[in-house]
């Protein structure tokens, strides 16, 4: 290698643990032999060499021959495939003058596939939010919404991520009216113009289509229907059900200091049982409605702890509101800091 080309050296995931970040300034004589794949553009690593420096860093390599392969295509950071029996690492240059670089710089999505032997897109669909949830240990910020599952063959109609640190009362009406809603109607426009065809002169195509449109519209139907039960009765629990049968309907319960509070029981159980979340909670207690609806792609909290986690909720509302009253809390924690009753 060119002894002004620092390099970076990763170890793939799919091949075990990463590596700490390896940096190297040794130069390759110009006599050093060039095998398959070794070179890219103006940069030619010789593998015997590149094992030879690598081996303090990587103990790893054991002695094992170096096996090294470009990656095809250009890109900002000229890169190398490195295989030492079952061990994978990725080598990186960094990039020479803006000027010399190729149209293609900066593939990350084909680097992406390269590391991890599959494309982003796939990786994203189908396991992006479980290692998201195991990474920020069952508490992810990133909610992965969904209308059915992903698989290799087929994508649900609808999918989004919701950012928890934004989310709030109007975060699943949003979602089902101006996303889902729209999409739906869109379908159900795009079924009717394949129904104005009469049914012996359409197409093989037109009636597929005609068969994956009326799927779509169908799961859109249900999911809508399943946004707008938690939206209403996300928080419902039979702890709820007897708190509420003996909770004052005093100014304390209002939802937010400001608006009236409820004047009867049943007022005060629709108000409690809504998906309101507050985000002092915490992930656990807002996300349980939604992954016990089957709304997530992924399980973030055991289907055992579901119930119990909406049942804190109501539990954890009804003291702050007796330490209200009692002179022991002068507001409770979900409501607007510059309100009081």
């Amino acid at each position: 290698m060119d002894g002004r080309t620092s390099t970076s050296v990763f170890e793939s995931p799919a091949s075990g643990a990463a590596t700490p970040e390896a940096r190297s300034g040794a130069r390759q004589p110009a006599s050093s032999p060039a095998t398959p794949g070794a070179t890219h553009g103006r940069l030619t690593i010789d593998p015997a060499r590149l094992a030879a420096w690598l081996q303090p860093h990587l103990p790893e390599l054991g002695g094992a021959a170096l096996h090294v392969q470009a990656l095809d295509g250009g890109q900002s950071n000229p890169s190398w495939v490195l295989q030492a029996a079952d061990r994978r690492w990725v080598l990186r240059a960094k990039p020479g003058p803006a000027a010399e670089l190729p149209r293609s710089a900066h593939a990350i999505e084909r680097e992406f596939e390269e590391l991890m032997d599959k494309s982003l897109e796939e990786w994203l669909h189908l396991e992006f939010f479980k290692h998201h949830t195991k990474q920020f240990k069952k508490r992810p910020i990133a909610w992965q919404v969904q209308s059915g599952r992903f698989t290799k063959k087929k994508q649900p109609a609808f999918a989004c991520m919701v950012y928890y640190h934004k989310l709030d009362e109007d975060t699943l009406y949003k979602i089902k009216n101006q996303y889902v809603g729209p999409l739906r109607q869109k379908y159900e426009t795009e079924m009717r113009g394949i129904e104005g065809i009469p049914a012996g002169s359409r197409s093989e195509t037109q009636e597929k289509r005609y068969r994956e449109l009326g799927d779509l519209i169908a799961e859109l139907k249900v999911f809508g229907e399943t946004l707008t039960e938690v939206m209403e009765n996300g928080f419902a629990s039979k702890e709820l059900d007897k708190i509420a049968k003996k909770e004052p309907l005093d100014a304390w319960c209002s939802i937010d200091g400001a608006k009236p509070a409820p004047v009867d029981l049943d007022a005060f159980l629709r108000q409690e049982r809504s998906f309101i979340p507050d985000i002092n909670d915490g992930v656990r207690v807002n996300i349980a409605p939604l992954q016990k609806a089957g709304l997530l792609a992924g399980d973030v909290i055991a289907k055992k702890d579901l119930e119990k986690a909406i049942s804190d909720r109501a539990e954890w509302r009804a003291d702050e509101r007796r330490w209200c009253r009692e002179g022991k809390l002068p507001r409770c924690g979900w409501w607007p800091q510059e309100e009081e009753p």
